[in-house]
């Protein structure tokens, strides 16, 4: 899933569809359509609830500590900081071992 705080949610879908990713995705959820933002709990619960997923099957990838990291913590989520620029291979480790 991708879970945005971006205000303009018709921007990421276009984005999304423009980058070929929307189909690798199985739920969308941005901040400007559900009026909620991470870090709060309600977005991170609305976002499991779509995917039928408990805090403990999830993994939050996310490059702003306090809004991704502790927000998905906050929860019970597995987490992983990823710095913009950073190489994507440690996180698909990650879920090569199930988390």
């Amino acid at each position: 899933a991708i879970l945005s705080n971006f205000d303009h949610y018709p921007h990421v879908y276009r984005f999304l569809d423009k980058t070929g990713l929307t189909p690798w995705v199985d739920e969308i959820v941005v901040s400007g359509e559900i009026r909620l933002k991470k870090p709060d709990a309600k977005i991170f619960e609305y976002t499991l609830k779509k995917l039928g997923l408990l805090p403990s099957e999830a993994l939050m990838v996310g490059d702003d500590y306090e809004k991704d990291i502790v927000g998905a913590k906050n929860i019970g989520i597995s987490t992983y900081f990823q710095k913009n620029g950073d190489s994507l291979l440690p996180i698909l480790y990650l879920l090569e071992k199930g988390l």
